[in-house]
């Protein structure tokens, strides 16, 4: 496995109430030096294989005889982002510190960008959107601009020119028409990075601009990783069964 940029944070889902934030970045980066990458490597690699094998059977290709793609992940460059989640925001006020909602995705622990020489992505690996295990990009109809495709392909190395400490990814905080879910912590502080427009928000600034009390409140809901629940329906977080968590220990 070859690894550009690791960022290897996550031990379970925890609750940071009542810390401040420069607390938990701290514990996020700390975990980050202790991480067993080999364990989440081979636990990512089982994961989206066996999504291959689910969707296969899904479509019905698996009748006529068609086998499923397998990807090989240690062949690949890859961009490890720790994902997070959101919990107990239905109780969120405009006044509270966002940070103190962050949990770890047990169920994903990390969303792998697989990248080329120059750091340009062409895949993102284990569970990107919400329940596919695998999602090339330059495939997906939806991209009909080019120049918003260019802009997704270099993502990671937009920010990795503002010289990120570690970097994050959250489905959650995602819209239907944007990828706003790539943050970066430094200097103490997570930062969203908006693919499209190229600027950046501290995450309280950005979820109080942009996401009404509302949307905030149902951030504490997240779509379940299809190889768990095939219906891909949500589930509050902070409810992983053990049988779906991926923590090396």
């Amino acid at each position: 496995m070859k690894t550009k940029f690791f960022v290897l944070i996550g031990f379970g889902l925890f609750f940071c109430y009542n810390i401040y934030a420069q607390h938990i970045t701290e514990q996020l980066k700390q975990f980050y030096k202790n991480a067993d990458m080999d364990c989440y490597m081979a636990k990512i690699q089982k994961n989206v294989n066996d999504y291959f094998i689910l969707d296969n059977k899904i479509w019905g290709r698996d009748k006529y005889g068609i086998l499923p793609p397998r990807i090989e992940l240690h062949k690949e460059e890859i961009v490890p982002m720790l994902t997070i989640q959101f919990v107990n925001t239905d109780s969120y006020n405009y006044n509270d510190d966002i940070y103190n909602y962050i949990a770890i995705d047990s169920s994903i622990v990390f969303t792998l960008a697989c990248v080329d020489k120059k750091m340009n992505v062409y895949a993102f690996a284990n569970f990107f959107y919400w329940a596919i295990g695998y999602y090339e990009f330059e495939d997906d109809p939806s991209f009909k601009n080019f120049c918003e495709k260019v802009k997704f392909k270099h993502i990671i190395k937009n920010i990795n020119k503002q010289k990120p400490e570690i970097i994050l990814y959250s489905n959650a905080l995602c819209g239907f028409h944007d990828n706003n879910g790539f943050m970066y912590i430094k200097n103490g502080k997570i930062y969203i990075y908006r693919v499209i427009e190229k600027d950046i928000y501290e995450l309280n600034d950005y979820i109080q601009k942009f996401f009404s009390l509302d949307r905030i409140r149902e951030l504490n809901y997240s779509y379940i990783p299809i190889i768990y629940q095939p219906d891909q329906s949500p589930r509050r977080t902070g409810h992983t069964p053990e049988d779906q968590k991926i923590i090396c220990r």
